[in-house]
């Protein structure tokens, strides 16, 4: 790999459809990468990728913990399109 490999976007769209088909148990992490856009900058996904692993090692979110906050039903576990990007207000 070369410097300008480097420079290359990073293509998100696989990971995405991966989280919104197989994440619905780790819904804050499943929210973060559909949130993303379809693409990132390698530097931007080298540093996201910690946080995303350490979400993920932290185990699922068991259904008793979601019947507790109402937020998590109208808020992380709402479907989306993983192939449409998500616009930020």
């Amino acid at each position: 790999m070369n410097v300008l490999d480097a420079m290359k976007p990073v293509d998100l769209r696989r990971l995405k459809i991966f989280a919104h088909e197989k994440l619905s148990r780790w819904p804050v992490l499943r929210e973060l990468i559909l949130m993303e856009p379809d693409k990132v900058e390698a530097p931007e996904f080298l540093g996201k990728v910690p946080v995303w692993l350490k979400l993920f090692k932290r185990g699922p979110i068991k259904s008793d913990d979601l019947r507790q906050d109402k937020n998590w039903e109208k808020g992380c576990l709402q479907r989306r399109n993983p192939n449409q990007a998500v616009k930020l207000r």
